[in-house]
């Protein structure tokens, strides 16, 4: 491997579904950066504390961000704009995933909250509350084909916990 560049100021990163994109976080601001052209293509303000989680859309139309207030954003990508904000969470996030058809959001949280928040990305709102971790949850994934979603607790209990995800989609439906 070689060394292309150098983009400064920001983790976690993560790359747009077409691999044309980079999203960071690090303050209180998302930063678009154009890969190939390794500029920043936007910034994404708004917020008030640090944002700590990042994820494009399937699709890379949509942006969710989780800071430590414990609001998910989610952004038009194209327009750079606050298309909604998923609220009732009582501490920081730490992790955001779509699922792959892009339908669901879940967010991880830490310190007050140990739980999972599943959301409806088209209604923005929420569909179940996850609990089964015992301190704060730093990482949240779907599964490629959308039937598992798996969070990782921290403290000092490290542990992975395996959810259905239809278990908790059926009941909208």
């Amino acid at each position: 491997m070689k060394q292309l560049g150098l983009l400064q100021g920001h983790t976690p990163i993560v790359f747009s579904p077409d691999g044309k994109y980079l999203i960071s976080s690090g303050d209180n601001t998302v930063r678009l950066w154009n890969v190939a052209t390794q500029k920043q293509a936007g910034i994404l303000m708004g917020y008030t504390w640090e944002v700590w989680a990042v994820a494009f859309s399937p699709d890379g139309k949509t942006l969710a961000s989780g800071d430590m207030d414990g609001v998910v954003r989610l952004w038009d990508v194209q327009t750079q704009k606050p298309i909604g904000l998923l609220q009732g969470i009582s501490g920081p996030i730490n992790s955001v995933a779509f699922s792959p058809d892009g339908k669901y959001l879940a967010s991880s949280s830490g310190w007050n909250d140990s739980n999972i928040h599943s959301w409806d990305v088209a209604e923005q709102k929420q569909v179940t509350v996850l609990q089964g971790h015992t301190h704060w949850v730093n990482s949240v994934t779907f599964s490629k084909d959308g039937k598992w979603l798996a969070s990782g607790g921290g403290g000092n209990i490290n542990n992975i916990l395996l959810w259905e995800v239809n278990a908790y989609t059926a009941s909208k439906h």
